[in-house]
Parts: structure tokens; sequence; C-alpha cells
């Protein structure tokens, strides 16, 4: 049987950013071997003074997390004058950024703030095909996520708590639609004046909650999905996904 261990790690994020490296590092370092999701800008939140007065080079922060573990989430990456929401990979391979956030959440003046991206996300981690997102891109089925059929996406997120039920909606769509496992970590708590709904959840190919974090402030999920259960799936109900 095909198995990857994962692990979400739903936190509040401070203003500090070293803080959080610290407290995702604390909270996660009795685990081994495992891929750890963290929240949409784990490093500052969307404050936006904070993220102005940062070093070009500050997603290299993300290399202060241990090896034991491979991390993932999303962080601010300059790249020359744009700035970009990233998706980023830490594992024993280096850091790398396979994504950027492609929607910008006009609520939160991400627009004015940030560049969209325009790859695909899709990424192989030990054999395994993964799709990457990140918050917002969640309200619009992705095309390339479908048509490459990746057997896990994972999605990072500060999703305010007002709408929290229209993101359990969205992630089961996103789950039954593809037909994988999906994995999202999102912010909890108040961060930069607004308030974050928890519910890090993690579903199974028929879109079936594996294990849940509910609104608790920092809260870590385990969970060792069963990859052969998304071929069983497709298998059952076959789905034309040819572009």
């Amino acid at each position: 049987m095909s198995e990857m261990k994962i692990a979400v790690l739903q936190m509040n994020v401070t203003e500090d950013p070293n803080e959080n490296i610290e407290k995702a590092t604390k909270l996660t370092e009795h685990l081994e071997g495992y891929t750890i999701l963290l929240p949409e800008l784990f490093t500052t939140g969307f404050r936006y003074p904070l993220i102005r007065s940062l070093e070009q080079n500050h997603h290299d922060i993300v290399d202060k997390l241990p090896s034991s573990n491979r991390y993932m989430g999303s962080v601010v990456r300059n790249n020359g004058d744009e700035r970009f929401n990233s998706f980023f990979i830490k594992d024993s391979k280096g850091t790398r950024f396979p994504y950027d956030k492609k929607h910008l959440f006009p609520l939160m003046d991400e627009d004015k703030n940030f560049a969209p991206g325009n790859r695909k996300g899709i990424v192989n981690l030990d054999g395994i095909k993964c799709g990457t997102s990140i918050c917002f891109d969640l309200r619009y089925p992705d095309r390339d996520h479908f048509c490459e059929a990746p057997q896990i996406i994972f999605a990072a997120a500060q999703w305010p708590a007002v709408r929290k039920k229209h993101l359990r909606a969205l992630v089961s769509a996103r789950a039954v639609e593809n037909q994988c496992w999906f994995v999202l970590c999102n912010a909890a708590g108040n961060i930069g004046g607004a308030l974050f709904g928890g519910g890090s959840i993690i579903l199974t190919p028929w879109g079936e909650t594996a294990v849940d974090a509910h609104d608790t402030e920092d809260a870590l999920l385990t969970f060792d999905a069963d990859l052969d259960s998304v071929t069983e799936v497709r298998k059952t109900i076959p789905i034309d996904r040819k572009p």
C-alpha cells in the first residue's frame, strides 16, 4: 500500500516572522518523515506595513524550518519589482516555489499588494503527483488540477471565520471533482484585526472527512493517506479528464 504521512499545523500568525518559524518548529519537532502543511503567509499574515518592510529575500526564512520533515505553505516572495504570495516546499532536496497565487483576494487588498501568478503548481513529491493551491483559488475550479489528476492537493489559507461555511463546501467540492486527497491548512484566531476560522481538514477522495481541526488556534493534525484509494475511486466513477 502506498501512503503519505501528512500533518497540518493550524496556527495563529503573529507579527514576528521569526516567532512564527519558531512556533511551527516547536509544534512539529516531535514528528519525523511527515509532509507538513502550514497556513497561507504563515510568517506575516496580511499585515501590509510589515510585508512592505521585509527584506528582498524574506522567502529564504523558510530554510530555518527543520530538515526532519517536508514543510509547505505560502510565504511572501519578492522577485525583482514584483511581490508574490508563493507556495513553498522545503525538504531534503532544498527549497522551491512551484506556484504563485493566481486569484488575489480584493476584499483584503491582495490585488494591490501582490502580483498574480501564472504557473500550474503541479509537483512531484517522491513519485506522488501533487497539486498546490492558496486560499481564494478555492473559489475557482482548477482546470490544471482536473486534467493533471494529482493524487493529493494541498491548499494553504487565511480564510475569514465569517465565511467558514463557504470554505467547507468548497474544499469538499474540490476533493470530489478531482477524486483525490485534499489537505487544507487554515489560519485561526485574530490576525491583524481579522478573525480567521480554522477548520483545517484532510478529506478523502470521496470528499469525506478523515480528520478535522475545528477552530482551535494552534492545532496539529496527522494522518496517513492511502494513495491506492485514489485509483480505486477513479475506477469506480471514471471521469474524462482530457483538456
